[in-house]
């Protein structure tokens, strides 16, 4: 119930505040609407008096000075005083014109035939006497400018003009008079308007005080619900954020795996079939290579015949490390593991891997840090070393920048050995099926008009590099772009893998 009436007190006031206060506006816009209006009738009649003082000097001014021009060109004989005469004669008429503007109906049915009866009758004779000075009586036109009857008109004109300057100031203080009465009348409205504007301003002060206070009071409330509501949202945000990055951390680690396993699996496929296909050719190139060199030992064979001898002998030389490579598909090399050192095996292969380098203008670079030994077959580390090297020197062919870079170093829980070219590189479509078998870029597998169509290969070399590095427990990552050159880097485990 004490809700109830407070609620309905508070109604109550916030209605009256509002009537109130808009009635007192109302007032004031009344109010000051009547005092604008009698400060322009006020400006008005001030003009109107200020514009009538001008007058009255203008029409006596203008009256002297055409009585003058008259006068003198009567004394003178001089025409030019009847130009002056027509000017101010002009000029006196229009300011009678203006005068009779202003003044009221009752003034013009009054004065304003009077004067002009008498203007009428002096402009006559100023006339008669500009004729007689055109003849040559100057003296007698300056007797009639200076007459009694003359000057009695004269009289009458002044006297007409003084009458319209008295009436029309009399006129004008009544208006102004008028104006005084009614702002006084104005100002003591206004002033309670603005007491009941006032105590209105104060009472709707408290109000709104009052509505402040409890809005203030609210926002306080709705921030620190809005807190508590970003907090809440913040942590939930966090906790979904780490979930994400653990899901995908998971699922990334998932794919690498199914790669993992699904290359095994190829090269485990690979290996099993070729196998057997190795074995059989080994034979028939070990039989090739026996008979061969039966024929290379026998004398007296003519020229041509060595020449296609040996031709012969180096494509079973080629058959032969192509079988040799197959069988390291399926061959188990933890067999042969044994405690090398990465530099070592880099220093042994290059004397025979310089002079190629340099023979297609590329400039080599080695920088051997001292590592700690790896398990792994040196011969087999020989070949990774060999077919990383090769396959950078043929991707130097043609290039306008041929810089290659042999290092390696230690982390102290891996070995790593880089390879770095300024080739052609590998596009980003081509990386997933780099270590492939059969895979390659070269030969006929190259692009029409690529410098890598005159290079030879089957597309097993980076395969039994990819099978020898994972037999040690090892990674390659690769690093390339089209027309950036390639780097390859691989990671040998210093500890032995079980």
């Amino acid at each position: 119930m004490k809700a109830i009436k407070l609620r309905l007190s508070r109604n109550f006031s916030v209605t009256f505040l509002t009537v109130s206060l808009a009635a007192a506006m109302t007032l004031l816009v009344f109010f000051t609407g009547y005092i604008w209006e009698q400060y322009t009738h006020y400006t008005i009649l001030h003009n109107r008096s200020m514009m009538i003082q001008k007058l009255s000097s203008d029409l006596v001014y203008y009256d002297e000075a055409r009585t003058m021009s008259a006068r003198m060109a009567a004394l003178t004989g001089d025409f030019s005083w009847e130009d002056r005469y027509l000017l101010y004669e002009k000029q006196l008429d229009e300011a009678v014109k203006e005068a009779a503007g202003l003044s009221p109906e009752t003034f013009i049915r009054e004065a304003t035939d009077t004067v002009d009866q008498a203007n009428k009758r002096l402009v006559e004779m100023e006339k008669l006497a500009f004729s007689l000075v055109h003849r040559g009586n100057g003296r007698q036109a300056s007797t009639l400018l200076m007459s009694e009857l003359y000057q009695s008109y004269k009289m009458i004109y002044k006297n007409g003009i003084q009458e319209i300057n008295t009436r029309l100031r009399a006129d004008s203080d009544e208006n102004l008079a008028t104006f005084r009465r009614q702002t006084f009348t104005a100002v003591p409205a206004g002033v309670v308007v603005l007491l009941i504007l006032f105590f209105i301003m104060i009472g709707g002060t408290r109000v709104l005080k009052g509505y402040i206070g409890r809005i203030t009071q609210a926002g306080v409330a709705l921030q620190e619900l809005n807190k508590n509501l970003e907090a809440r949202v913040a942590k939930r945000t966090d906790e979904l954020s780490r979930s994400n990055d653990s899901l995908n951390a998971e699922l990334a680690e998932r794919r690498a795996v199914e790669e993992r396993l699904l290359r095994a699996e190829r090269l485990a496929a690979v290996g099993t079939l070729t196998a057997g296909i190795a074995h059989q050719f080994n034979n028939i190139n070990t039989i090739s290579l026996g008979y061969l060199q039966i024929l290379v030992a026998e004398t007296g064979l003519p020229a041509h015949l060595k020449k296609y001898l040996d031709a012969l002998r180096k494509a079973i030389d080629r058959a032969v490390g192509i079988t040799s490579r197959l069988l390291v598909l399926s061959a188990p090399p933890a067999a042969a593991l044994s405690p090398v050192l990465v530099g070592d095996v880099v220093r042994a292969a290059l004397p025979t891997l310089l002079p190629d380098i340099e023979r297609e203008g590329a400039t080599p670079t080695v920088e051997l840090k001292d590592t700690r030994p790896i398990f792994v077959d040196r011969a087999q580390l020989d070949f990774v070393v060999r077919a990383l090297v090769d396959n950078a020197r043929h991707a130097l062919l043609e290039q306008p920048r041929r810089e290659l870079r042999v290092e390696t170093k230690d982390d102290g829980e891996q070995t790593c050995l880089r390879v770095m070219d300024t080739g052609i590189g590998i596009a980003r479509e081509s990386r997933s099926s780099l270590f492939a078998p059969f895979f390659s870029g070269k030969g006929e597998h190259a692009p029409p008009g690529s410098p890598q169509v005159s290079v030879k290969g089957v597309g097993l070399s980076l395969t039994v590099v990819h099978a020898i590095v994972a037999g040690c427990g090892g990674r390659i990552d690769v690093e390339s772009a089209p027309g950036a050159g390639s780097t390859f880097t691989v990671w040998f485990p210093t500890r032995r893998t079980p």
